[in-house]
């Protein structure tokens, strides 16, 4: 399995569903406390998603509960259930979209 690391985090991890890796604390400081759980918490909870499989997404939290997801999902509604799956988590204040629509998949658009 490949795991996309766009985020300097200091874990990765790999899982039959989505996979997801690290935190970070401004973008580039490991974090501890908080931040780690929420993160914990969403990397769960895009792991057990069925839409999201196939999906590397890195997770990336900041002290105060903003969460940066990016990477490559198949689909859009793929790319719309990990939003709301990481705005449904306890602790996540804000999330920042950062993920592409992966273009080898069958169900990305066309350029014509």
């Amino acid at each position: 399995m490949v795991l996309a690391a766009a985020l300097s985090g200091p874990a990765f991890a790999a899982d039959p569903g989505a996979k997801t890796t690290g935190t970070y604390s401004n973008g580039n400081t490991p974090s501890a406390g908080v931040s780690d759980s929420v993160t914990t918490n969403v990397r769960s909870a895009l792991a057990g998603d069925k839409l999201l499989k196939g999906a590397v997404i890195t997770v990336g939290t900041s002290p105060n509960g903003v969460v940066t997801l990016v990477g490559s999902v198949p689909s859009v509604t793929a790319k719309s259930e990990a939003l709301e799956v990481a705005r449904g988590t306890p602790g996540v204040l804000e999330v920042k979209d950062q993920l592409q629509l992966d273009v080898s998949s069958p169900e990305a658009p066309s350029r014509q």
